[in-house]
């Protein structure tokens, strides 16, 4: 793309979808506890990305700056926890 301004969120321990990912967690650590909070961070991870949403709109379609702070990789990170952490990259290497 040839816009300046580039959002690539990765996920820790995420697919695409809530099935996808309790699956994967399911082969990968069958005796792992996480599944068992696994609905409760993915609620919390939906409203996180809701809220990614809005702030991307206020800042890109109604030029709002005020939501700036909220689209830096500092904030997604404080907002996330493990096992399911939230990362954002603004640029990628060049070889990418």
């Amino acid at each position: 793309f040839q816009t300046p301004q580039k959002y690539f969120y990765v996920g820790d321990n995420l697919s695409h979808t809530t099935a996808l990912t309790k699956l994967m967690w399911n082969v990968v650590n069958p005796n792992s506890t996480v599944e068992a909070d696994f609905d409760n961070a993915d609620a919390w991870l939906s409203s996180i990305a809701f809220s990614l949403v809005i702030a991307h709109g206020k800042v890109h379609l109604l030029e709002d700056e005020s939501y700036r702070p909220y689209l830096t990789s500092a904030y997604v990170e404080a907002v996330t926890t493990p096992p399911f952490e939230l990362h954002l990259l603004r640029s990628l290497p060049d070889e990418l």
